[in-house]
């Protein structure tokens, strides 16, 4: 009967034990986990607003070209100079 008891004690420490490494284990995962999710937000937001911004120039030189028809060809012979200013596409 002591023995029982005996292996009884021995078998609830080694699940404590077991216990104990899972649950180290398992906030080891969840620091990690909440270190990509914060990683992926701030890679997220930066190239949010870069093509935010982007978009924003592009926005400025279609309407520049609508205001300024002569601008578009402008651009393209400083661009390329062999582009003939008064040439349509």
């Amino acid at each position: 009967m002591m023995q029982l008891e005996e292996d009884r004690r021995k078998h609830e420490v080694s699940l404590a034990q077991l216990r104990s490494q899972s649950d180290e284990r398992a906030a080891s995962i969840a620091e990690s986990l909440h270190q990509v999710t914060v990683e992926t937000g701030k890679f997220t937001t930066k190239w949010t607003y870069i093509a935010v911004g982007l978009a924003g120039a592009a926005l400025l030189v279609v309407v520049a070209n609508y205001i300024f028809p002569a601008l578009g060809p402008a651009i393209g012979h400083w661009i390329n100079p062999a582009w003939a200013l008064g040439a349509k596409p």
